[in-house]
């Protein structure tokens, strides 16, 4: 499945990460920057600081989400010291964090691809994110399998038995196991991972 981020975004990542202003980089970029009120579906955030315009993390969300960071500073929640207190230094100057949906109406899976995008692009070290993103439980399996498919070896020894049929296995660390069978002239190598 192709990734969201289409070449705007790309380039809108590439700015901030070169230390270019939020509001410059999206003007560069062709990027709308919205605003978060409002929205029912799935967006795509970004925080700005005021002070210096620049963009200090990347979320997503649905329905007030954008705001919560503010909101569980104020209460003195803290869940990611960095956020939090780039968010207090912002309340302590006398101004208010900035918030920017970049994408919205997204489908749930949409809005985690391009968080992922956006924190690659601009890079973790420019931002107060923990973490990369979420990946979803399929996108995390896939990922699994992917690894697994890279370093499986393909067998194709075989025996006839008395009906004709072949019998094609190996042996991957100690596991032998029968993976396919078929007529000879049909046969395709099947692979097997000693996962």
């Amino acid at each position: 499945m192709p990734t969201l981020t289409n070449a705007r975004h790309e380039r809108f990542a590439a700015l901030l990460r070169g230390g270019t202003t939020v509001t410059e980089a999206a003007e560069i970029s062709a990027t709308v920057l919205k605003s978060c009120d409002g929205l029912i579906r799935y967006y795509v955030y970004v925080l700005v600081d005021p002070r210096d315009d620049k963009v200090f993390y990347v979320g997503k969300g649905k329905g007030r989400r954008a705001y919560a960071h503010v909101m569980e500073c104020r209460r003195g929640l803290i869940k990611n010291q960095n956020k939090y207190f780039r968010i207090q230094d912002i309340i302590r100057s006398g101004r208010s964090v900035a918030h920017f949906c970049v994408a919205d109406g997204l489908p749930e899976l949409d809005a985690y691809r391009l968080e992922r995008d956006l924190i690659a692009g601009i890079g973790r070290a420019n931002l107060t994110n923990y973490s990369p993103g979420i990946e979803t439980q399929n996108e995390r399996a896939a990922t699994k399998a992917s690894r697994m498919l890279r370093s499986v070896k393909a067998f194709c020894r075989m025996n006839l038995d008395r009906s004709g049929q072949a019998l094609y296995w190996d042996v991957v660390a100690g596991l032998s196991r029968v993976a396919a069978m078929g007529e000879q002239r049909n046969f395709k190598p099947m692979y097997l991972s000693a996962a």
